[in-house]
């Protein structure tokens, strides 16, 4: 990361007088309405404005359906029922997809797979297509040369189609933002860990959300001074949903770091407002008490040397910090966005672009999905939309990555997540970001057996299914009591685990990695079956028994 030039630093005065100091008021990014106005617009550098005098800024929101019924794409029209265009096909190597003209004879089929060194494993009747195997190096080449036979109606690669990840929440149709910045596959290799804490800061949590539910550590109130950080505004609670709402539970949507831990951190009051001296307070807080990222989707239009000090602070204690540009349409800098060693976070539209109403600019680091189905107070859903809900999914992304490589240090991190983003020419520094591509670039892989150890868990039984293995049966004696195994896997399609004593069967499970299981059994000697597809898996078994 970038560090501060100025290196007068005042660790005393951060740790005892932050809140005393006098500061600049700082309040909410201002959220938009989705419509017409969050058009997707090209974008032009700006010179640089001059900077207004602060102003309190509060959000707006647009209540989606109630989440208890059935769960409905927005209205046509409105941002969140774009499309991602920017999701690239993964061609199978070596084989080709072949359908000859009506008139060409046998002799002269076999001709043209022949030159390009192939071979016709079956068809696709009735429809006429051969499937042509051609050295896998030379696939590109036998594709032009088939391309240009007489006897070839049509040649085309062969796409690799894999079931999609789809999470059960309900309001995952409505987000568009995860398969934009390529999540599915990073979920693949990392869903976090409840050992990575993710400050938010903000106006606090809702702790009643069920969304939320199990996924928070004590957290702070920099506004009255004490340990009660419920939200009492509703711009904190989306903010930390989007980044850590738990996945999979059936409940509102699918958070970026789903198993991340959250802790929040009040430093803006009911109106979503504090100072910068609330916010500079907030960072110690969440620095000294284990934060390992800390996120914040709120800003103002100048700093103050005491909230550079605390970026500093918490910086040189290998902190990685992420705040939201804001939605100004400017490129005005915002703070804390705008501060050394803070990434700064614009809103990607669902083409590719910032959406007109994000800041821009050389200062803008990267750009994320700028509008997520989020909660508000009490069971309303909001369309959230604004650099508020891109800040979110950046800092839910590095915790994927701690999740996975915990030795990694922030400007590992900072670098592969730069690296690896899809340029936005003259709109941010970098791109928007890649998640599957941040991972891969730290060198990270999954595994079974590491997909475990994120929760804690130590595989019992590990193994392959595949070809003439669609299935492996385990035995284990087992005490009464109640049991929780987790079976994590790679490669192939669903999987099933089920549980069966001597009496007959104990639980049965189906589904994507990873399959959870939990049921009350007897002493006694039990197996455990995993079956699968034909296409075969890797997969790693946890299994545990609490006595009552």
């Amino acid at each position: 990361m970038r560090r501060n030039p100025r290196r007068h630093r005042r660790n005393a005065l951060l740790a005892l007088g932050l809140l005393a100091a006098a500061g600049l008021t700082i309040g909410l990014l201002e959220e938009f309405r989705t419509g017409p106005e969050a058009r997707e617009g090209a974008r032009r550098s700006a010179a640089p404005q001059a900077v207004p005098a602060p102003r309190p800024v509060g959000p707006t929101k647009l209540v989606l359906p109630d989440p208890n019924g059935i769960p409905r794409l927005l209205p046509p029209g409105q941002v969140a029922t774009g499309a991602p265009t920017t999701y690239k096909p993964r061609y199978v190597p070596g084989r080709l997809l072949v359908k000859f003209d009506s008139s060409a004879g046998k002799a002269a089929k076999q001709h043209a797979v022949a030159s390009v060194g192939g071979s016709t494993s079956t068809g696709v009747n009735p429809i006429g297509v051969q499937v042509v195997g051609v050295p896998r190096a030379q696939t590109v080449d036998a594709l032009a040369e088939l391309q240009n036979s007489p006897t070839v109606e049509y040649v085309e690669r062969d796409v690799a189609v894999a079931e999609f990840s789809s999470p059960n929440d309900p309001f995952w149709p409505s987000q568009w933002g995860p398969i934009q910045v390529h999540l599915p596959r990073a979920w693949d290799v990392s869903q976090g860990s409840a050992k990575v804490v993710i400050a938010v800061l903000d106006t606090g949590v809702d702790p009643e959300l069920p969304d939320l539910q199990g996924a928070s550590v004590p957290g702070y109130n920099l506004v009255t001074g004490d340990a009660d950080s419920t939200d009492d505004q509703g711009h904190g609670t989306a903010a930390a949903s989007v980044l850590a709402a738990r996945t999979n539970n059936s409940e509102g949507q699918a958070g970026v770091c789903g198993r991340c831990t959250i802790m929040p951190v009040k430093v803006l009051d009911a109106n979503g407002m504090g100072t910068t001296a609330e916010i500079a307070a907030g960072i110690v807080w969440a620095t000294d008490h284990g934060a390992r990222v800390i996120s914040m989707s709120l800003g103002a239009p100048t700093s103050t040397q005491t909230l550079e000090d605390a970026v500093a602070y918490a910086e040189g204690k290998g902190v990685i910090l992420v705040a939201a540009a804001g939605n100004s349409g400017s490129s005005a800098p915002s703070y804390p966005a705008a501060t050394p060693g803070v990434i700064s976070v614009g809103a990607a539209s669902p083409g590719g672009g910032l959406y007109s109403w994000s800041n821009f600019g050389d200062w803008v680091h990267v750009a994320a999905s700028g509008c997520s189905p989020a909660p508000w107070l009490g069971k309303s859903y909001v369309n959230f939309c604004g650099t508020s809900a891109a800040a979110p999914v950046v800092s839910g992304l590095i915790g994927l990555a701690l999740s996975a490589k915990p030795s990694a240090t922030a400007a590992e991190i900072e670098a592969a997540l730069n690296d690896t983003a899809s340029p936005i020419p003259d709109q941010v520094r970098y791109g928007l970001v890649d998640a599957a591509a941040m991972l891969a670039a730290l060198g990270i892989k999954s595994t079974p057996s590491s997909a475990l150890a994120a929760d804690g868990l130590r595989p019992v039984f590990q193994g392959h299914l595949g070809g003439s293995t669609p299935r492996a049966t385990y035995k284990r004696s087992l005490s009464a009591g109640q049991l929780t195994a987790v079976l994590a896997f790679t490669g192939g399609g669903p999987l099933t685990l089920e549980v069966d004593a001597a009496a007959g069967p104990v639980a049965r499970v189906s589904g994507r990695s990873p399959l959870r299981l939990a049921a009350l059994v007897d002493s006694g000697k039990h197996k455990f079956v995993v079956t699968g597809p034909p296409a075969g898996a890797t997969f790693a078994l946890a299994a545990n028994v609490q006595h009552p």
